[in-house]
């Protein structure tokens, strides 16, 4: 991750530049780099400026053409700049990626405070691209009255809303930027706010505090690109003018303040418990296979089955409809759990392995039994994705699929069904009796359990790592599917893994068992409660909120590329595919449903277009 400044004029964004370019001595990437040339190199590097002192790298992310330029250069994956400062926050999250994130810090100052600054400046800047002659002979009070003055320039940039009326949408969009996305500090508590930047992004750790100190103090005091100017009262006329054009600029730097209030908590979470790499324990790392690796007939599909999530639905796809065999916990039935042997059995008319591999004695007898090396399942169900990695060799690897819905959504219908569900382990007496607005208050509310169950963290408060442990466990090891794209999301699947799915019966199966879903979907839809009851309910799942979002830029990313895959996998890879005849009907299915264009091969660039970190997130725990 890499962090990125949002420098809005006049702000104080010049001495928080200044004094981590000169006193913490970091590689930055603004628009100095591209001096002398530089705009014109080929390949990125970082460039010393001698008589600034300073090292830049050669791009420049400040105007939309040198971001163009930095995206095609690949500065965000080149790991040289230590902070990217811009103005145009929407234009720099492309050049960024969901391996290669940036995490927006900025400084605030008040509106009003801030427009009159900028006046007096570029009253003599004229240097500056934004400084107009007319400035320089009008008093504050013209400025106030004329069509010059800025107006609302935080809100509209945030929300893209540059030139139109603003609306109270555009005023919701920038809080939620600023409330998911942003480390905000204040220019009237510099001190408090530069020590939070430090805190939280570790810009100098191993350096000499009072070194850093001392400097940073010169230019706190001294600020950079200061300009001297008269006070205005804030009762005068001129002020009042001046407020009422930036009106939502004001409403939106009171949440500022705020937010700065709340994020107290974030940085000192930060400083407990700070992210240094990302690692899984080895059986994930070197048993389940990256998404990117080349396909093996000795490869078994993993379901990640999560209870509530249509995991159901995508057993019946695959075990009724499609016969194929499966391993889950149906195939210990009567006294097959004591097996001494694997073998396939049947259950109801449909195969299942002699093995549980939804439970942890069952996993431990699966991998004693060599479930993995029997080449004997189709797919592999499982709850416990850490443990039943363990099961799995790098010669006979794991391939791991799942189906992920709106936390929310799964909330909810998680409640009814355990209302009612009295043979389930997780039921509750206590749920019989309550309604979905007494459950979201109470403590029996499950919580971030897709993020616990994949961080391996069920019982302690979620961290930053368990967020990104969950997130690249996802981006590297698994095929996406999403609850609301079902149909969708199982073509992809047959699409990843051979599945033949051009038979006419097996066709009209699936569609009976996605209209069995969507019919239970029905049941219980979220539109009836209350916005209180969601709100709570998502406050007690808000990591499991944002890794959700997160899985559905991986859906949109995933399309292509598995299309790409599919077409350029030799047929011995398949396991279902036994003839060239059915490999050549997969691969027409396969066009039925092909993007435009084959992209190249996924990589950790590619995944999706740019978004911004989730470091600014307030963690309601």
């Amino acid at each position: 991750d890499i962090p990125l400044f949002w420098h809005v004029a006049k702000s104080g964004g010049s001495t928080v530049k200044d004094m981590y370019e000169f006193c913490s001595q970091l590689v930055m990437a603004s628009d100095v780099g591209v001096r002398d040339g530089h705009d014109q190199d080929e390949t990125l590097a970082i460039v010393e400026i001698p008589e600034l002192s300073a090292r830049y790298v050669n791009v420049d992310t400040i105007h939309p053409d040198g971001i163009a330029r930095a995206k095609r250069l690949g500065l965000a994956q080149s790991g040289l700049a230590d902070i990217v400062i811009t103005s145009h926050v929407h234009e720099i999250s492309e050049i960024f990626t969901p391996s290669n994130r940036g995490v927006m810090f900025s400084l605030f100052r008040h509106p009003i405070q801030r427009v009159i600054s900028l006046f007096y400046y570029l009253q003599t800047a004229t240097w500056e691209p934004t400084y107009n002659p007319e400035l320089a002979s009008m008093t504050i009070e013209q400025y106030a009255d004329s069509p010059l003055v800025e107006s609302n320039l935080m809100v509209r940039m945030l929300s893209q809303n540059e030139e139109g009326k603003i609306t109270q949408d555009d005023i919701a969009v920038a809080k939620e930027i600023l409330r998911t996305k942003v480390l905000v500090g204040l220019m009237d508590q510099m001190d408090e706010s530069i020590r939070r930047f430090d805190a939280f992004f570790g810009f100098n750790e191993g350096k000499s505090f009072a070194d850093i100190s001392h400097c940073q103090q010169e230019f706190i005091g001294g600020g950079s690109n200061k300009h001297a100017h008269p006070a205005l009262e804030h009762t005068s006329d001129a002020w009042n003018k001046l407020a009422i054009k930036n009106w939502a600029d004001m409403i939106l730097y009171e949440y500022i303040v705020q937010l700065f209030n709340e994020q107290k908590g974030v940085v000192q979470a930060r400083q407990e418990h700070p992210v240094t790499h990302l690692s899984f324990p080895d059986p994930i790392t070197h048993n389940m296979a990256d998404i990117n690796e080349p396909k093996s007939e000795a490869d078994t599909p993993i379901f990640w089955f999560t209870s509530r999530f249509g995991g159901a639905v995508v057993e019946e796809v695959y075990a009724k409809c499609g016969q194929y065999t499966m391993a889950d916990d149906d195939g210990v039935q009567g006294k097959h759990g004591q097996d001494e042997e694997i073998d396939i059995i049947h259950v109801d008319g449909l195969k299942y392995i002699n093995v549980d591999t939804i439970h942890p004695e069952g996993i431990l007898r699966a991998k004693h039994l060599g479930l993995a090396q029997s080449g004997l399942a189709d797919i592999v169900i499982a709850s416990r994705i850490h443990e039943i990695s363990d099961i799995f060799t790098p010669e006979n690897k794991g391939r791991m699929f799942t189906l992920i819905q709106n936390p929310v959504e799964r909330a909810v219908d998680m409640f009814y069904f355990l209302k009612e569900a009295t043979w389930s382990p997780a039921h509750n007496t206590e749920h019989e009796s309550m309604t979905l607005e007494e459950y979201a208050a109470s403590d029996l509310v499950e919580s971030n359990h897709l993020v616990r169950a994949l961080s391996q963290n069920m019982e302690s408060k979620i961290t930053q790592e368990d967020i990104e442990v969950a997130m690249e466990i996802l981006r590297r090891k698994c095929i996406v599917g999403l609850s609301e794209h079902l149909e969708e999301s199982i073509r992809r699947f047959d699409i990843a893994f051979g599945f033949i799915f051009f038979d006419p019966d097996i066709e009209q199966c699936r569609q009976s068992s996605f209209g069995q879903l969507y019919e239970q979907q029905q049941r219980h839809p979220v539109a009836e409660h209350s916005d209180d009851t969601l709100e709570k309910l998502k406050e007690k799942n808000w990591a499991d909120m944002m890794l959700y979002e997160y899985a559905q830029h991986l859906f949109d990313a995933q399309r292509d590329f598995l299309h790409f895959m599919a077409q350029n996998t030799p047929l011995t890879s398949f396991r279902k595919l036994n003839t060239p005849d059915d490999h050549a009907r997969f691969l027409r299915k396969v066009m039925e449903f092909a993007p435009p264009s084959a992209p190249r091969k996924l990589t950790r660039a590619d995944h999706q277009r740019s978004f911004w970190s989730y470091q600014g997130q307030v963690n309601p725990e």
